[in-house]
């Protein structure tokens, strides 16, 4: 298996995990649009990380996450994330 694959496989193995951690965290709350809270978080914390790998350069950002420099944009402006 190559490294690339790997890397897929455990980033799946994480997210599930927390996926199903965060459920049982929940369990008995009327919490709703889950998914679209967990999206968000993810997001936001990949852009967070990005621009830190990157030391703020959205070009490098974009190159490196395949997202467009707008649409990175627009996304830290969704988040509020202060360009660097």
């Amino acid at each position: 298996m190559s490294k690339n694959k790997h890397n897929i496989h455990t980033l799946k193995e994480q997210i599930t995990n927390i996926t199903e951690q965060y459920l049982v965290d929940i369990d008995g709350h009327n919490d709703t649009n889950i998914y679209k809270k967990i999206i968000d978080v993810v997001e936001e914390s990949f852009l967070q990380t990005l621009l830190k790998h990157t030391n703020g350069n959205q070009k490098e950002a974009s190159e490196i996450s395949g997202i467009s420099r707008n649409t990175i944009r627009k996304k830290l402006e969704k988040h509020k994330i202060q360009k660097k």
